[in-house]
């Protein structure tokens, strides 16, 4: 048994796969963007970015976009403190949402 994210796939015979998550605002755009691709430089596999307002969701978008114009398709969670609604739309930009399990 095993589950796939984007290209990855976890899970039964498959290596452990590396995450990390952002620390820079969500809404600081190009700092998240930069950051995205210097964990996947450093090894990372998979990233998790907050997402916690639809302001979050539309800045997600652009992170997304600026990173497959610059040739970087790895998957992004987004990490939403629960709100179905946000959780909805992030699902729309990324391969997967995770709940935070805190709230």
């Amino acid at each position: 048994m095993f589950i796939k994210i984007g290209k990855i796939r976890m899970g039964n015979h498959y290596p452990v796969v590396v995450q990390s998550m952002t620390n820079t605002g969500t809404n600081d755009v190009d700092a998240t963007v930069e950051q995205c691709i210097r964990i996947a430089k450093a090894g990372g596999k998979l990233i998790r970015i907050t997402v916690q307002n639809m302001q979050e969701v539309e800045s997600l978008r652009k992170i997304r976009e600026q990173l497959l114009q610059l040739g970087y398709d790895f998957p992004l969670v987004a990490d939403v403190h629960f709100n179905p609604r946000i959780a909805e739309e992030t699902a729309k930009i990324v391969e997967k949402v995770r709940i935070n399990p805190g709230n």
